[in-house]
């Protein structure tokens, strides 16, 4: 049993190391809980409207507005908000208008103009991110239209109960506490840094292929770069932000596939000779450790090339797959720094249809300065024409 949950928590973490998809959750579920209290207590004031039907309408609206408003800083986050539940208020106020107008035929009404809602709701794709996200949104609630209708339409408490948990959803979300955006982005860049060593510490010496781990690592990447690129928009927001940033993580990821494929394309010989190299096993160690801490300074020793520089007396094929490992050891030692000034962009960009966190997260939002440094010794020692 401690051995399962050894395993678990390092995953959970993995999946949500900035803890932005928990502290979500948190906020949905406090929000639904309000809204459906709130609501069933004003129902005892309804006559003739059960206060379930009202509970389940008021809940589903500070639920949909919350999933649907993607991950910003927190003035964002309000505008999408308030702009969501304009639209879900003026949609309940529709239903509530041709249900009363229908009368003892409300659900039937109302289940045959869905087929309409549907059909508008993805006609509102072209119209951009916000009206995509809009269109999902309307398409779903126009159900909970339906169930609270039934077996008649609660009139203007169907709207009054929209509008109430889309204000509970708003102070829900920008009211409570959500984690400092710095150091947010600290555990996910820890996390990407962990993830990229766990995968070279595998692909260098021969792991990849039979381990299923490496793999579920390298699927990970993706992710964790999203997730990277998301906080440090958000810290990048509040100041200077100094670290790693998800286009170094993205080409280091490419580093790393070179080192996979080089080691896979030796000879059966040679790879055993290099993984078994004293040389090659302690520069390995120093890349590693360099992923992990991103240590800078006179401290940080680079690794001994002496391994790749004796590569002439393998074949010509060997010899060329030992340098291409040797100068993706020295790409991943420059790109582990993590130093560059990572500037958010004066109008954060929301993603693109989706209310999670996606890869298309602030497109073009991140600006890079890069600091000059001079070519480091691996660089000139694995140099080749």
């Amino acid at each position: 049993m401690l051995q399962v949950v050894s395993r678990t928590l390092p995953r959970l973490y993995r999946y949500d190391p900035g803890a932005l998809r928990l502290v979500r959750g948190i906020h949905l579920t406090i929000a639904v809980v309000a809204a459906a209290l709130f609501a069933d207590h004003a129902g005892s004031l309804a006559q003739g409207v059960p206060g379930f039907a009202l509970a389940v309408i008021c809940a589903s609206a500070a639920a949909h507005v919350l999933m649907f408003t993607p991950v910003s800083i927190r003035r964002r986050e309000a505008g999408e908000l308030v702009r969501f539940g304009a639209v879900l208020t003026g949609l309940a106020a529709t239903g509530a208008l041709i249900g009363t107008l229908s009368g003892n035929a409300a659900p039937v009404v109302l289940q045959l103009i869905w087929i309409g809602v549907i059909a508008l709701g993805f006609a509102l794709d072209g119209l951009g991110p916000f009206w995509l996200r809009a269109g999902r949104m309307i398409s779903i609630f126009w159900l909970f239209v339906i169930m609270s209708s039934t077996p008649q339409s609660p009139g203007f408490w169907l709207p009054l109960m929209t509008a109430l948990g889309v204000l509970i959803a708003v102070l829900a979300r920008i009211g409570l506490w959500r984690p400092s955006a710095r150091r947010t982005y600290e555990r996910v860049a820890a996390a990407n840094r962990k993830a990229i060593a766990d995968y070279l510490d595998r692909a260098a010496t021969g792991r990849s292929r039979s381990d299923k781990t490496s793999r579920a690592a390298l699927h990970d990447l993706a992710g964790l770069r999203a997730e990277l690129e998301l906080s440090a928009e958000l810290a990048g927001a509040e100041g200077e932000l100094r670290g790693l940033s998800a286009e170094a993580v993205a080409m280091m990821r490419l580093a790393l596939e070179v080192v996979r494929n080089a080691l896979e394309a030796l000879s059966a010989d040679v790879r055993r000779d290099l993984i078994a190299n004293e040389t090659y096993r302690s520069s390995l160690k120093e890349v590693l450790r360099r992923i992990e801490t991103g240590r800078v300074g006179p401290d940080a020793k680079q690794p001994d090339l002496a391994w790749a520089r004796g590569a002439a007396r393998f074949g010509r094929q060997d010899t060329f797959q030992v340098l291409r490992i040797a100068q993706a050891f020295d790409r991943l030692w420059q790109l582990a720094e993590g130093d560059e000034v990572i500037e958010a962009a004066q109008r954060m960009r929301l993603p693109e249809g989706r209310g999670q966190v996606s890869g298309t997260a602030f497109p073009g939002g991140l600006r890079r300065r890069r600091v000059s440094r001079p070519p480091s010794a691996m660089a000139s020692a694995t140099s080749f024409s």
